[in-house]
């Protein structure tokens, strides 16, 4: 039996196509129900790989950031005026690893996590408070 080389040379095409493929994580949809939402990237110019935090309350301490941290975030939507992020640098939210506060009046710009003596800390925790 010969082997067919126009399906074997059709198919590798394709998988070169779907390997160059970048995925656009951009695309992420905000969820409807959600009181609040934010985007934690791996990098300082909020591009590339983006993790979609959202919920509808209070959270306890979460740690559970890709890749073990992040290095910006932009602040989502809130549909509950009076909730708030806070982002920690440490796995478990200790007050004093503050890298980033938001709520719903602020903008939905990319930010780089910091504390007062440091900047481009990485994200490691976060806390919701409603």
């Amino acid at each position: 039996m010969k082997p067919n080389y126009a399906i074997s040379s059709v198919l590798l095409s394709f998988l070169q196509t779907i390997g160059a493929t970048p995925l656009n994580t951009q695309q992420q949809q905000h969820k409807p129900n959600a009181l609040w939402e934010f985007n934690i990237f791996q990098n300082k110019q909020c591009t590339g790989e983006m993790t979609t935090f959202s919920g509808n309350g209070s959270t306890v301490c979460r740690g559970a950031i890709l890749n073990g941290g992040g290095l910006a975030y932009i602040p989502g939507g809130f549909a509950q005026p009076l909730c708030t992020v806070t982002l920690f640098q440490d796995d478990s939210c200790a007050r004093n690893q503050t890298v980033g506060v938001f709520g719903d009046s602020d903008s939905e710009a990319c930010r780089i996590p910091h504390t007062e003596s440091s900047v481009g800390t990485e994200i490691r925790s976060y806390i919701v408070r409603c």
